[in-house]
């Protein structure tokens, strides 16, 4: 199973750290794939969550394609990334969409499917919850700010 850290987080939200570049390179190293969000502001690439905040050339994003799930954050983006290599996407409050590489990408609280990315976002304080969730469905891989408990969680049962 794939595990995808959420902006770069592995151990819960750190807002102030998320889709920065060094933060997203932590958890590539750490031998997980990134979710990010991408804008294209004045032809730039920008990652940001709210805002454009950093910064990224193109050879950046494309040196790490293979494990990037880029999160289109605007129509720019969009078009820049349509007929590249990297796996992307855009939705809203959709309850599945699809990649352009053929995944499902799966919004919080709906049930995934075999080819298909669920997101969870729930607090690691409910253990057993986030355990459930995480092996109760077959689906390709997991997008959570809490992967590497996921992963501990998934290498014990």
């Amino acid at each position: 199973m794939r595990l995808i850290a959420h902006r770069g987080n592995l151990v819960g939200s750190q807002p102030e750290f998320e889709n920065r570049p060094d933060f997203i390179d932590r958890a590539l190293a750490g031998g997980f794939d990134v979710e990010i969000d991408l804008r294209v502001v004045a032809s730039d690439f920008m990652l940001g969550h709210d805002a454009p905040d950093h910064r990224v050339s193109e050879d950046w994003l494309r040196e790490r394609a293979d494990r990037l799930w880029v999160h289109c954050k605007n129509r720019e983006a969009l078009d820049r990334l349509t007929g590249s290599s990297l796996n992307y996407f855009w939705h809203q409050k959709d309850d599945y969409t699809l990649t352009s590489h053929g995944f499902g990408w799966v919004h919080p609280g709906i049930v995934p499917y075999s080819n298909s990315v669920l997101v969870l976002q729930e607090d690691v304080s409910d253990r057993a919850k986030l355990m459930r969730a995480a092996t109760e469905f077959e689906c390709f891989g997991i997008c959570s700010d809490f992967v590497e408990t996921i992963e501990r969680g998934l290498a014990q049962r």
